[in-house]
């Protein structure tokens, strides 16, 4: 049972056993039921469950969970039922769980069994509706289970098939048994599914049972047999030429009946014939071996050999041979034969006569057609394809004429019309566009000859030459000349062209403008260096000289105009040639960089004010402004000043690396969101210098945009304010300290807040609070802060001290003296108990502060800090204010946190209310117990928290209030916040006075419910009880059992008749013996029975009873009475379930068996597993399943059941069974496994189906599919094939089809023939083709094709027609093949010879042949004419000797190359005999060569110049575009253009001006252009941003124009790259934004003192503003009279190039003088010539002022240092006397009294005499010491060596006491004081020696080492080492760092040591490691010029 918070309040032991074995966990009462490890799903349902039940559902659910104990998976049945309280509210609920594995186990069985088959099992009731099925529906119909239950079947049934479906389930009712039956169902998905039924009606249940099986794959199977039959009758029927089949002797075993049409034999007359009868003797050899080839391998196909025909006629035959000696229906050799005759014999001939052409025509560079009389063209040469694009079968179809461009037609017609009235005149033709095969066009050059009266030809040839890359090349050299002069004029650079001896020849007009040239005449000829002055001659020079060797120059140089306007130029130099030919050239190309030459000495103007300005200056990028940020790129001196960094340490990285653990972020984020915005921005936060101390500084920062408006850079002018900021910090720490004391915080809390607002504000390391006990006898921990977490390491190692008493540790000792004690260097401080935890975070000083209240020490506040005591000091005064103030809130605290510990302690809920109800405290346990907060309690009446149903008794309890009663007790009900209802009883006690009720409640919840929960336990397991007393004749029955009877307890009296009538009637005399045997014999008894109770209702219950006996006699009988409804009624389930099965088992067309996996045997099997296999059902459970498969089929058949069996795929399998009489049938066998808990099988379910009938049936489609596809196979391989349907559409090609027809199968199927259609047959043709085969018979002829590329084909088709059952044609089979060559040869009837020479003849270009010996045989007229030799005299000649010139040349080498390699070659030559140039091809030809060649020297010579003109824009220093006006695509980009851009030529011509500038768009860059395309304007110009390839932008000015060339319209566009030009611009401003914001004076003159330059600090510190300032001579402006003169003698100083700085008197606009300290600069250009002056100037009338008070000061420092040393020396003497008395009379004590005196006396006299001595030390020291920097003696020549040896001699007893080794390098000798020498080395020595570790002698090493102005010694020591953080402190005087019983002395040695070093105007410093010694290393400045050294 659990209550409505999930809790168990009740559960029996099987309970507890059961969680226990399931979670391993132990449930206990009064917890969650939800016991620690359940997942939350788990969680959640069960919680679903719970919250039905307290909603008031009783409900039952079965459940199943798996048991590790048990290692299986428990089902259970679970009632839920809720239990109500006395005020019917549900208090509980109740869970009774039933244990029902067994009937799962049962019922998933059958189940299993049933869904494992691949049959459908279903059971129909009388009207048809599914009322079972099993899941094989879903994959045989598409519906689950679910849809179909209470579904018609006939709603599935098709149509057509119903009434056939009704009458049989008719006939099955009526009892006519029907093995089976098929109908058709509709699907799902819309398909059909076709069943074959088995049906049985059961009369007893009105149910049919049925099972279906899947037929489709029996009648797919009978219809594929039926149309291969078809297939094959068509293929063997005559439909090609020949097909027989061949036994391995070559005797005929078939022959096709297409024999008869080709040899008008019958095939029966070759039956047994030897084909080899038929061969030819020659070729009898190879045909039998190639018989013999194919009986080893598949197929051969037969080289062509002759047969004999009916006719004795040799002929020639194709055949392919298929082996099908393994095929049953053929068991032979297939052979596929065809007549080749005709096709071989016109093959020989027409090779032969395209041998004549190939050498000669093919190799022509021209083409020749001949047209006949009637203007048809009658021959093409092949030469067509490579000028026009046609074949030659193509162009024989072409009417040219209509190929001619329409400009050209009339010309054409006109030449064709000359050359009819001049027969055998070769005359040249009209030159002409022909439209190319793709549609462009050619330029050709005909010559025309009438040969129409020559019947070898019968025709004009035409002979023809491709020209169009002549015509081309002249007209792009046309345009290309005219393009590049207007590109040359447009560059705004100036352009020249020189000659080689450097003389000007042409200049572009922007070239004359900017060097102010009115007249290019008077320059031409002239030599270029002239233009750039003597100081430029070497580098023009220079530079001319580089491009006279093919080097390219670049120089930049300052040159005025012809006018003398001063200007800058960038120039480059390059030579103009090409290949290996000389310079003949050269171009420069100069660009005015004046305006970007000013910049740059305007930046480096700033840049001398920004580096020398005092305050410091940041720039960073801008961008990224997130993470990592934008980076620093520039800081100022002033900056690195400040933050201790080096300008290298601080470049490139994030400004944010000064930030701090203290930086603001808030105040930085906001700073960070502003930038974002563009906003300037000002805030002043903490920054953290190098050495790592803070410093507050304000700074401003400002964004710097370019002239787009884009941010470029940020800048940040910064100041520090730390002095400032830090008394604002002071005011702000006491307001937060007050706020610590907040009555909302608690005492802890309170203190806390404390500690860590103190540690925050002193950025103190440690922070500890201590506050006296209760008995002030110790000061306790009471709470700490630690500003890093591992420093909480403090508290476990020094954790046993948490308390002090008075004058103990630093703690006590505040207390004790009341006063602040600081303590540095605590690891040496004694009294600091707690040294080892502070060493172990490292902390070092420490400060106590009193905390005091009413005069008294209430306690002590401690800091630390990891560093020096400084850090502390200065918090001095803060900690004052705060003694008294912090005293007096800790106590307040302290008496407020004892009161509410206590009110916090109780455990029962403690309120204080009033009058009206309402709660006005209440304790943290009252909340608790409620669920509510306090704030939720507060002010609120008693009524919104108690039930309601108890609101009346609480105001009667309250009502005592008015009877003047004062204190009550009650008990009532309160609804806690989460709904809980709790019982409190409650205790009051009144305050009449105050108005005031304070009350205590406890919790009796429990027990309250302890009452209720007894009588909840029986009704959980529905359980009653009953008994009968003999006796009374009494019968009590408990509320249970009149439930289950459904009496009324309080009214019905039950009697023995009543509870017997209840039992229903079969029931009651079962129910009575055992009652009476009971009372009579005593025995026990259990029945199991059913009852009818008042409603009605049929209940199965169990009874038990017992009797009990006094003397013999039954007194009274007892027993239990339960209610088992549920569970009989699942076993009842179970057992109809079974009892469908059964019938639904025995009545299946399949084989069901179970087989226990585990060996095999069989289990169960039903009868139509007898039928398969002819054994009985009692046979098969002796037999092992496997015994049934074929043992050939065993192997494969275990492989598939052992995957199966470990869950790795589905088992299912066609295999053969021997049945009982060893005949074998065929079974699809389909298992499914029936599993325990872990999975393992424990039982097989195979259902089985007798395949037989298919199987063989598929057996026989098999073989006659692969008889078929051989068939297939042989005429596929020879033979083009086509499939139509009845109307000629196209349904099936194969690959000869594709190959022939040129196209592709998916464009071929779902055609007619008419795509191949030639229209070269008549109309009637097809007419009679169809005829013939729609009639059913077969059509044979020749069919003339045309294939997908235009090409014609010829065929020999054979059309068969396919018949269907009424004799009509259903498709149609077309075999055909190719006969194109045969065809072909025979329309070849032209003569070789002839052709050669009409050929030949009419060729009109250059053209010769040469023999094997390089001789000539052949050479036409044009070629005569060009080399101006007779063909008749030179035929036979060497070429070589007749050209001798030839020899070693490019034609030679080419010649030789071609004759050897048989490969042909195209090349460029230049003939120096005659000065021209050819463009030669050569062919190899099988006699010799051929060659073709062109005079092309028109075109080179065009060429050079283009390129010479190329070569400038290519050189030019801009950008230059060309794109087309329309589409606006690139035409033309020079290099320069590409190499910025980053593009290839082929990329840059894909794109457009808008893909390269990414500011406009195309609708804006159209209304750019708008001025230049309305001719408004001839040129635009504008600026813009160029997009490179890689995204980078780069920003441009443009120089537009609208050019036209020919008939169309380009625009030019010439651009510069302003990059430079814009950074200059940008640094510019960027620059003078920055000096604006520095506060110091800026100001900038020429050489005679003009200002050009006057910042806003220079306008605020002289009063001038800056238009007044600028233009004026700063003598007039800053210099007062009195110092014009000075200022004068500065001026001539820095006009000598010198820097000056300095303080100087100036002068203020109002006349005011004041001082300024000023630095003043050279300016210099870029030819480092001096041009200007730039001061920078800082106003220091303050640091005048202060300097004034600080001669004072060290005037009086002086004075007052003199009377002190007298004072000191005084002093020494007057101070030793005294103590030399205490040591005389403590000696002459000693010396009188030594025997008297007792042990204790002689050491007070000893402790006397050491003090007294000690004492005298310390007053020599520190006389010592105050002399270190005063010496007496004069400066002399010191020898370090001697004072080595004069200290070895003066501590010789020391060094042999102490064993110590003084090694020393040769020393120098040094102009010095020796005194200060001797106390340095001397008091090195001895410390080294002093501070040696025991028992290791001392060795000491000095070194020396000469710098450029110093000395450097080193005294190095084995001793015990200083730590290195004692390192500075070891040179303060007084300080130690050993206790006097390990080392004597007084702390003042080193300090003497390091001041006389320091006088001296050295340095010491040193390094040491603890344990292995010290090396003290100091420098002595050098005295050169040996004067006296300034104290």
């Amino acid at each position: 049972m659990i209550n409505p918070d999930y809790e168990l309040i009740y559960a029996n032991q099987a309970f507890f056993d059961q969680v226990k074995e399931v979670t391993g966990s132990e449930q206990k009462l009064n917890e969650s039921i939800f016991i620690p490890g359940l997942d939350e799903e788990t969680i959640q349902k069960w919680k679903t469950y719970y919250k039905r039940a307290i909603n008031g559902e009783n409900f039952e659910v079965e459940e199943h969970f798996f048991n590790p104990e048990l290692e299986k998976i428990e089902y259970t049945h679970i009632t839920f039922k809720p239990i109500t309280g006395e005020n019917s509210e549900i208090v509980s609920v109740a869970c009774q769980s039933k244990d029902i594995k067994r009937l799962v186990k049962k019922r998933l069985e059958a189940e299993q069994m049933l869904n494992s088959s691949l049959d459908v099992f279903c059971t129909f009731n009388e009207q048809g509706q599914f009322i079972y099925v099993n899941e094989a529906a879903t994959r045989h119909w598409g519906y689950t289970p679910e849809e179909l239950l209470g579904t018609n079947y006939r709603s599935l049934v098709i149509e057509e098939d119903v009434d056939v479906t009704d009458s049989v389930d008719a006939s099955i009712k009526s009892g006519e048994e029907i093995k089976s039956f098929s109908n058709r169902y509709r699907k799902k998905d819309g398909g059909i599914a076709y069943n074959i039924w088995s049906s049985r009606w059961d009369e007893g249940t009105k149910l049919f049972y049925s099972v279906a099986r899947d037929g489709k794959e029996k009648l797919e199977q009978e219809k594929k047999l039926l149309k291969s039959e078809q297939r094959f009758k068509a293929l063997v029927t005559g439909a090609f030429d020949l097909v027989a089949v061949l036994d391995t002797e070559g005797r005929y075993l078939f022959m096709s009946p297409s024999i008869t049409a080709i040899a008008g034999i019958p095939p029966e007359e070759f039956i047994g014939k030897n084909a080899f009868d038929f061969v030819h003797p020659d070729d009898l050899k190879q045909t039998q071996s190639e018989l013999r080839k194919s009986i080893k391998e598949d197929r051969v196909i037969m080289k062509p050999y002759r047969a004999k025909n009916h006719k004795n006629e040799w002929r020639w035959v194709e055949s392919v041979l298929i082996n099908m000696l393994d095929n049953s229906a053929i068991n032979g050799i297939v052979i596929n034969s065809r007549d080749v005759t005709d096709k071989i014999e016109q093959k020989e001939k027409f090779e032969q006569s395209q041998r004549r052409f190939k050498s000669l025509v093919d190799n022509s560079m021209d083409c020749t057609i001949i047209i006949s009389a009637e203007g048809k063209t009658t021959y093409v040469s092949g030469s067509v394809k490579n000028i026009l694009g046609y074949t030659p079968t193509e162009a024989m179809e072409v009417d040219f004429r209509e190929l001619i461009h329409p400009e050209d037609l009339a010309g054409a017609e006109n030449a064709l019309a000359l050359s009819l009235e001049h027969p055998g005149v070769p005359m040249k033709g009209h030159v002409s566009r022909i439209r190319h095969k793709n549609g462009s066009w050619r330029w050709v050059e005909p010559v025309i000859t009438n040969l129409l009266h020559d019947t070898a030809v019968g025709g004009i040839v035409d002979n023809f030459r491709d020209i169009t890359k002549e015509v081309n090349n002249r007209k792009r050299l046309e345009e290309s000349e005219a393009f590049n002069r207007v590109l040359i004029e447009s560059s705004p650079d100036c352009l020249k062209l020189m000659d080689t001896e450097g003389r000007l020849q042409y200049m572009n007009y922007n070239g004359l403008c900017q060097m102010e040239i009115d007249d290019f005449s008077a320059y031409k000829d002239k030599n270029w260096m002239s233009l750039w002055g003597s100081e430029n001659q070497t580098l023009v020079k220079s530079s001319i000289e580089k491009a006279l060797a093919g080097e390219r120059a670049q120089f930049t140089a300052y040159s005025p105009t012809v006018k003398g306007t001063p200007k800058w130029w960038d120039v480059i130099v390059s030579p103009v040639y090409k290949d290996s030919e000389q310079v003949q050239q050269i171009i420069s190309v100069s660009r005015d960089v004046t305006k970007l030459k000013e910049e740059e000495h305007k930046l480096k103007l700033f840049e001398k004010v920004i580096y020398n300005t005092s305050e410091s200056i940041l720039i960073t990028e801008a961008e990224p402004l997130e993470e990592p940020g934008p980076k620093i790129i520039f800081v100022n001196d002033a900056f690195c000043r400040n933050t201790g960094y080096t300008e290298k340490e601080v470049l490139g990285k994030n400004p944010r690396f000064l930030q701090g653990p203290n930086s603001d972020k808030k105040k930085l984020k906001l700073l960070g969101e502003k930038l974002k915005q563009g906003e300037a921005a000002e805030i002043t936060v903490v920054n953290y210098t190098k050495d790592g101390n803070e410093f507050w500084v304000n700074f401003g920062v400002s964004p710097l945009v370019d002239q787009t408006g884009k941010i470029t850079h940020f800048i940040s002018v910064q100041r520090d304010v730390t002095e400032q900021r830090n008394k604002e910090l002071e005011k702000d720490f006491l307001t937060e300290v007050s706020l610590n004391f907040n009555p909302e915080n608690d005492y802890l809390k309170s203190t806390h807040k404390l500690c860590k607002t103190i540690s925050t504000f002193g950025k103190f390391d440690w922070v500890e609070l201590w506050t006296l006990n209760l008995e002030k006898s110790h000061m306790r921990l009471i709470n700490h802060y630690v500003s890093a977490k591992e420093d909480e390491t403090f508290y476990s190692v020094g954790s046993e001290t948490t308390a002090f008493q008075r004058s103990e540790s630093l703690v006590g000792k505040v207390w004790s003296d009341q006063s602040q004690i600081l303590w540095n260097d605590i690891d040496h401080q004694d009294d600091f108990l707690r040294r080892k935890a502070a060493r172990k975070i490292g902390l070092v000083s420490v400060m106590g502060i009193p905390l005091i209240s009413n005069n008294e020490v209430i306690g002590v506040l401690t800091v630390g800090v990891k560093k020096i005591s400084k850090h502390l000091t200065s918090y001095t005064r803060v900690f004052e204010r705060l003694e008294g103030y912090i005293g007096a809130e800790l106590k307040r605290k302290m008496l407020e946190n004892d009161l509410t510990h206590l009110f916090d302690a109780i455990p029962d809920i403690v309120t204080i209310g009033d009058f009206q109800g309402r709660f006005l405290t209440i304790n943290k346990a009252g909340c608790e117990l409620l669920g509510y907060t306090e704030e939720e309690i507060l002010y609120q009446t008693f009524e919104k928290f108690i039930h309601p149903a108890d609101i009346e008794i609480a105001f009667k309890e309250l009502g005592r209030l008015t009877l003047g009663q004062t204190t009550f007790n009650f008990e009532v009900r309160f609804i806690t916040k989460s709904g809980a209802i709790i019982w409190l009883s409650w205790f009051c006690n009144t305050n009449l006075e105050e108005g005031l009720i304070y009350t205590t409640a406890k919790n009796i919840t429990e027990e309250k419910k302890l009452r209720e929960l007894n009588r909840e336990v029986g009704s959980l397991a529905k359980i009653g009880s009953w008994e009968m007393n003999l006796v009374t004749k009494n019968l009590f029955w408990s509320k249970e059992i009149h439930a289950l009877y459904g009496t009324d307890p309080d009214s019905f009296v039950p009697s023995v008749d009543d509870a017997i009538n209840f039992y229903r009637e079969d029931f009651r005399q079962l129910a009575l013996s055992n009652f009476e045997e009971c009372i009579t014999t005593g025995k026990s008894y259990e029945v199991e029975a059913i009852i009818v109770n008042s409603d009605n209702k049929e209940l199965w219950v169990r009874t038990t009873a017992k009797a009990e006996f006094v003397d013999g006699s039954c007194v009274r009988v007892y027993g239990s009475f339960q209610d088992i409804n549920e569970r009989k009624q699942a076993e009842i389930g179970l057992k109809q379930s079974e009892a469908k099965f059964r019938t639904i088992f025995e009545i299946a067309t399949l084989g069901i068996a179970q087989v226990d996996p585990s060996n095999g045997r069989v289990i169960l099997v039903n009868s139509y597993y007898e039928i398969i296999t002819g054994y009985s059902r009692e046979e098969m459970l002796q037999m092992n399943f496997l015994e049934l498969t074929h043992p050939e089929d065993r192997e494969k058949d275990w492989e598939l059941f052992s995957k199966a069996a470990r869950s790795e795929e589905e088992y299912k399998n066609e295999k053969r069974y021997i049945k009982k009489d060893g005949s074998i049938v065929w079974v699809k066998i389909h298992l499914a496994f029936i599993r325990d808990e872990k999975g393992k099988p424990i039982r097989t379910v195979a259902i089985c189906e007798d395949i037989t009938e298919q199987k063989l049936a598929a057996i026989q489609l098999d073989t006659s599919l692969k008889a078929l596809e051989d068939y297939k196979s042989a005429l596929d391989q020879s033979s083009i094939v086509a499939v139509t349907d009845k109307k000629g559409v196209i349904t099936y090609v194969n690959e000869n089809f594709c190959t022939i027809s040129k196209y592709k199968r998916e464009e071929i199927i779902g055609q007619t023939h008419r795509l191949i259609n030639s229209n070269y047959h008549s109309a009637e043709f097809f007419k009679n083709l169809w005829k013939t085969i729609a009639s059913g018979n077969i059509w044979r002829g020749e069919i003339k094709n045309k294939a997908k590329d235009g090409s014609y084909y010829w065929v020999d088709t054979t059309i068969v027609p396919f018949l269907d059952a009424k004799n009509k044609p259903f498709q149609y089979l077309a075999i055909r093949f190719d006969i194109t060559s045969r065809k072909e040869a025979e329309e070849s009837a032209y003569s070789a010879l002839i052709e050669k020479n009409t050929i030949l003849g009419s060729i009109s270009d250059n053209f010769y042949a040469l023999d094997e010996d390089f001789r000539f045989s052949y050479m036409n007229a044009s070629s005569e004419e060009l080399l101006q030799v007779d063909s008749l005299e030179i035929i036979g000649e060497n070429i070589f000797e007749k050209f001798p010139e030839l020899l070693g040349t490019e034609l030679e080498e080419n010649l030789k190359k071609v004759k050897e390699t048989k490969e042909s070659i195209r090349f460029e030559y230049y003939h120096k005999l005659s000065n021209k140039w050819f463009q030669e091809n050569i062919y190899p030809t099988p006699s010799g060569l051929s060659l073709y060649f062109q005079d092309i020297t028109e075109r080179k010579e065009a060429e050079k110049e283009r390129n010479s003109l190329q070569l400038t824009l290519e050189n030019s220093l801009n950008e230059i575009y060309v794109f087309d006006s329309e589409t606006k695509k690139f035409i033309y980009v020079n290099k320069g253009a590409l190499d910025n851009l980053g593009y290839t030529e082929d990329e840059i011509k894909e794109l457009t001006p808008i893909d390269v500038k990414p500011e406009y768009t195309k609708v804006t860059f159209e209304k750019l252009v708008f001025p230049l395309v309305n001719k408004e304007k001839e040129k635009i110009i504008f600026f813009t941003s160029h997009r490179r390839k890689d995204g980078s932008l780069y920003p441009v000015e443009v120089h537009l124009q609208l050019i036209a060339v020919e008939e169309s319209q380009r625009y030019l566009a010439v651009i510069m790259d302003i990059t430079e030009r814009r950074k200059a611009e940008e640094e510019d401003r960027f620059k003078a934004n920055l000096l604006s914001m520095v506060q110091q004076g800026t100001i900038a003159t020429d050489l005679e003192g003009k200002v050009t330059y006057w910042n806003k600090g220079a306008e605020t510190m002289y009063g001038w503003k800056t238009e007044e300032a600028v233009g004026k001579n700063i003598m007039e402006l800053t210099t007062p009279d009195t110092n014009r003169e000075q200022a004068q003698q500065i001026m001539e100083m820095l006009k000598k190039g010198q820097t000056w700085t300095g303080e100087f008197e100036v002068r203020k606009k109002d006349g005011t003088q004041f001082p300024v300290l000023i630095t003043n600069s050279p300016i210099y250009n870029e030819n480092n010539e001096l041009q200007g002056i730039i001061g920078i100037s800082s106003d220091i009338t303050q640091e005048v002022k202060n300097k004034e008070l600080l001669k004072q000061y060290t005037k009086e420092l002086e004075r007052s240092n003199e009377e002190l040393e007298q004072f000191a020396f005084v002093t020494s003497h007057d101070l030793q006397e005294p103590l030399r008395m205490i040591s005389s009379f403590m000696d002459q004590l000693k010396r009188k009294y030594e025997n008297e005196l007792d042990e204790k006396a002689l050491q007070y006299i000893y402790f006397a005499n050491d003090g007294a001595r000690r004492m005298k030390n310390i007053i020599l020291d520190l006389l010592e010491y105050s002399r270190a920097s005063k010496p007496t003696e004069d400066l002399e020549e010191v020898n370090l060596n001697e004072v080595i040896a004069s200290y070895k001699q003066l501590r010789r007893k020391v060094i042999e006491e102490s064993s110590a080794v003084i090694l020393a390098e040769d020393m120098p000798s040094i102009f010095s004081y020796n005194a200060v020498l001797v106390q340095i080395f001397h008091g090195l020595l001895d410390n080294a020696i002093k501070y040696s570790r025991e028992g290791i002698a001392p060795v000491i090493e000095i070194k020396v080492k000469e710098n450029e102005n110093e000395w450097e010694f080193s005294v190095s020591d084995n001793g015990i080492g200083i730590d290195e953080q004692f390192f500075d402190k070891i040179f303060i005087i007084f300080q130690r760092l050993h206790n006097r019983d390990k080392h004597d002395g007084t702390g003042i040695g080193l300090s003497v040591v390091k001041r006389s070093v320091e006088f001296l105007g050295g340095q010491i410093w040193l390094n040491s490691t603890v344990g292995q010694g010290t090396t003290f290393f100091f420098t002595i400045a050098k005295n050169k010029n040996k004067k006296s050294i300034e104290i």
